[in-house]
C-alpha cells in the first residue's frame, strides 16, 4: 500500500493503483450558453434538443425537453455522446455535483448550467460510481461558490478533483461488480419509493373521503342531523367536482365565515418600533410550522396587535406553494407574519383544522388552482381567496371529521417513519459499498493487470501528441 496526500485527505492507495488529477484524466466540456428568448418548443431542421438541470435525475429523463437553434451550438464537442457523464453545475446546493449517464444516441447539446464528463482512456462507469458516491459529493459541494440561491461549481475546481486511479481492468471489475450490487439495491430502493408514494395517495384519498362525506356515512346515520337549506350547488359542483353532499352539510363562500388578511409588508427602511419575530413563507409548511430561523422586523405596538399570530389561526400562503397551510397552536406568541401570508380566523361554523383539511384537500386534487393568478410564479390573491367555497358540515361533524383523520394520520405517519429508516439503512449501504470500492475492497487486485501508472503515462502521451483544438465557431451537424 502507498500512502498518498490528496488535496482534501491521506489515503491508502493499493498496489498497482495511482491517485491521479481529475482534468488530466477525463475531458470536461462546458454547456452551450445561448439568450432565454431562443427556447423553442418544436423540432425542426434548423434546432438541436438541449439538456438542463432538470433532466440529471437517477437516468437522464427526457421529459419537458425544449430546443435552441443549432448555431448556438459552437463546438461538436458539445453535443453529448452516448456513455457521456453529464453532471449538474448549478444548482440548489443539495442537488449542485448530481450526475448521470447518457445512455442514448438521440442528438442532444446540454445547457450552460451542465458539463459532460467524457472518459476515452479509462472506464466511464468507474467514474460515474466514483462522482456519485457520498465522499466525492462532499468534495464538491464543498468547493462551490455559492450565492444567494445557486451553488456553482467551476470547471477548473472539477478538474483539480483527486481520484483513486486503479489498472484499467480492475476499474472493469469494479464497475462489473458496483452495477450488479446497486442494481439490487436499486431495486429494493424503488419498492420503498413505491410505499412512500402509496401511503402519499392513502393520505389524499382520506382527505378526499372526509370532504365528501365518506368517511362519516355511518357516524351520519348513528347522529341524526337536520337538512340544510343551502341553495343550489350545480355549478360550483361541476367547477370542484364534488360528489353529491350530504343533505346535513351546508355550502359558503370563504369570506362569509372566515375573516382573512395579509400580513406585514417588508421595508427595513419604513419599519419601526419593537423588532419581532415573523412568519414568512418558508415557515408555512403543509399541517405544520418550521420555527428555525425565524427573521425579526420592527413593529409597532399597534401592528403587533393586528398582526400577531393567535392560538387557531390558519396561515395560508400566496405565493410560492398558493394555498399551503398549517394552523397555529401556541398561546401568545409574540410572533408576527409577513405579506406573503394569509391569516384567517374562523367563525364559529368551520374549525380551523377543518379549514386546512380543505385547502390541503383541494390542492391535491389541483381544483384550488383555478382560483391563482400568475403564468410563471402563481398566486393566491386575498380577492381570489375570498371567493373559494367551503363544503361545510355541522360542527359536530367537523369534530368528528378531524379526529378521524387525524387517526389515520397518525397511522401513516407510524409507518412513513419505518420506511424512512428503511430508505436510510438502504442508502447507507449503498454508500458503504461505494467507499468500499474506492478503496480497493470490493474485488481482489490481480498482480498481472497493467498498473494505473502505466495508464497515466499513456493517457499523458496521448494528449500530448494530440493536436490542439482550433478557434473557431462551429455549427452543430444533423
Amino acid at each position: 500500500m502507498k500512502l498518498h496526500l490528496a488535496r482534501w485527505v491521506v489515503s491508502e492507495l493499493p498496489v498497482g493503483w495511482e491517485a491521479g488529477r481529475f482534468g488530466d484524466i477525463v475531458s470536461i466540456i462546458r454547456g452551450v450558453t445561448f439568450p432565454a428568448s431562443s427556447k423553442i418548443y418544436e423540432r425542426s431542421d434548423d434546432v438541436i434538443a438541449c439538456l438542463r438541470t432538470s433532466h440529471i435525475q437517477d437516468k437522464l429523463t427526457w421529459d419537458n425537453i425544449y430546443f435552441i437553434p443549432k448555431h448556438f451550438v459552437r463546438k461538436e464537442e458539445q453535443i453529448t455522446l452516448r456513455n457521456d457523464i453529464l453532471m449538474s453545475m448549478a444548482n440548489s446546493s443539495n442537488l449542485v455535483g448530481k450526475v448521470c449517464i447518457n445512455d442514448s444516441d438521440s442528438a442532444a447539446c446540454f445547457g450552460a448550467f451542465l458539463a459532460a464528463i467524457r472518459c476515452n482512456e479509462i472506464n466511464f462507469k468507474y467514474v460515474y460510481h466514483f462522482l456519485r458516491s457520498a465522499d466525492t459529493q462532499a468534495k464538491l459541494r464543498a468547493s462551490a461558490s455559492q450565492t444567494v440561491n445557486i451553488a456553482n461549481i467551476s470547471v477548473n475546481e472539477l478538474e483539480k478533483l483527486e481520484i483513486p486511479l486503479p489498472p484499467l481492468a480492475e476499474q472493469e471489475r469494479i464497475a462489473l461488480a458496483l452495477d450488479l450490487q446497486l442494481s439490487q439495491t436499486d431495486a429494493i430502493k424503488a419498492r420503498i419509493t413505491s410505499v412512500s408514494m402509496l401511503l402519499s395517495k392513502f393520505r389524499q384519498s382520506v382527505l378526499a373521503s372526509s370532504l365528501s362525506g365518506q368517511l362519516t356515512r355511518t357516524w351520519r346515520r348513528e347522529n341524526p342531523l337536520p337538512a340544510s337549506s343551502r341553495n343550489d350547488i350545480a355549478k360550483l359542483s361541476l367547477a370542484w367536482g364534488w360528489q353529491d353532499l350530504p343533505d346535513s352539510w351546508d355550502v359558503e363562500i370563504y369570506c362569509q365565515v372566515v375573516q382573512s388578511r395579509l400580513g406585514k409588508m417588508l421595508d427595513k427602511a419604513k419599519n419601526t418600533g419593537i423588532s419581532t419575530r415573523y412568519l414568512g413563507n418558508i415557515n408555512v409548511r403543509w399541517n405544520s410550522f418550521d420555527l428555525e430561523d425565524l427573521q425579526e422586523i420592527r413593529v409597532s405596538q399597534e401592528e403587533l396587535r393586528d398582526l400577531e399570530v393567535k392560538k387557531g389561526d390558519v396561515l395560508i400562503c400566496e405565493g410560492g406553494e398558493p394555498g399551503r397551510c398549517a394552523v397555529w397552536s401556541q398561546d401568545d406568541s409574540g410572533i408576527v407574519y409577513q405579506k406573503a401570508l394569509h391569516r384567517a380566523r374562523t367563525s364559529d361554523r368551520v374549525l380551523p383544522q377543518f379549514l386546512a383539511f380543505s385547502l390541503k384537500n383541494d390542492a391535491d386534487n389541483n381544483s384550488l388552482s383555478q382560483l391563482f393568478t400568475g403564468s410563471t410564479i402563481k398566486h393566491l390573491t386575498g380577492s381570489a381567496l375570498k371567493n373559494y367555497p367551503l363544503r361545510l358540515p355541522p360542527v359536530s361533524e367537523q369534530i368528528e371529521i378531524i379526529a378521524r383523520v387525524e387517526q389515520l394520520f397518525a397511522m401513516v405517519d407510524h409507518l412513513e417513519a419505518k420506511v424512512a429508516t428503511a430508505k436510510q439503512r438502504i442508502d447507507a449501504l449503498t454508500q458503504s459499498l461505494l467507499a468500499k470500492a474506492f478503496r480497493g475492497e470490493l474485488t481482489p487486485q490481480d498482480p498481472n493487470d497493467e498498473p494505473a501508472s502505466v495508464l497515466l503515462e499513456r493517457i499523458r502521451a496521448q494528449r500530448a501528441a494530440a493536436p490542439k483544438p482550433k478557434r473557431g465557431r462551429k455549427a452543430a451537424k444533423n
